[in-house]
């Protein structure tokens, strides 16, 4: 099969942020907002009583990021497309204030990935790959890449076959989707 070089997103697909986030604004503002109710990527929205500052504040909180956790099949995901000799590029778009403390933790669950492995920005269609794995639409839409969708709540609404995406429920969905696309171009 042909080597790739995957670009896989780190919130929401390799660990879960919307759940200690959502967590800790109910518990900080004394909200009582479900995680499934975010259907939007938006979550302000989902938050009216607030403003913005105080929704994205748990993400500069001490130790937030400490509660971050591997998704299920997360770290088999990265080890088996490592094995199989492709290239993971993690791409993240992330508040420049959070980078070394978001990475450090990162790189202590995926030890298999180093600093050289990931790449900050938020204009994820301006890196060059050949699979773009992420949960939120607007990153693929544009992408000069195979494009793969990690169902989540907030995307639920949006139309992933008009837009030429391929959606997943998990990850050993996408590694056989990946798969399957690498002997389709053989």
């Amino acid at each position: 099969m042909k080597k790739f070089t995957i670009l896989v997103d780190m919130d929401d697909v390799l660990w879960n942020l919307i759940t200690p986030w959502v967590t800790t604004i109910n518990e900080m503002y004394g909200t009582d907002v479900s995680e499934d109710c975010i259907t939007d990527w938006k979550i302000a929205k989902f938050f009216p009583m607030l403003t913005p500052e105080q929704v994205y504040s748990p993400l500069f909180a001490e130790g937030f990021w400490d509660k971050m956790q591997p998704v299920a099949d997360g770290q088999w995901f990265i080890r088996q497309l490592l094995e199989d000799g492709h290239r993971v590029k993690i791409v993240t778009a992330t508040f420049s204030d959070n980078v070394p403390v978001k990475m450090r933790r990162f790189l202590e669950l995926y030890p298999m990935l180093s600093w050289a492995d990931v790449t900050v920005t938020s204009d994820k269609q301006s890196i060059k790959g050949d699979i773009m794995v992420d949960d939120a639409p607007h990153n693929l839409e544009n992408g000069d890449y195979h494009k793969i969708l990690v169902n989540k709540p907030h995307n639920i609404h949006y139309d992933a076959v008009k837009n030429g995406t391929v959606r997943v429920s998990s990850l050993k969905e996408a590694y056989n989707e990946i798969i399957r696309w690498g002997y389709c171009l053989e």
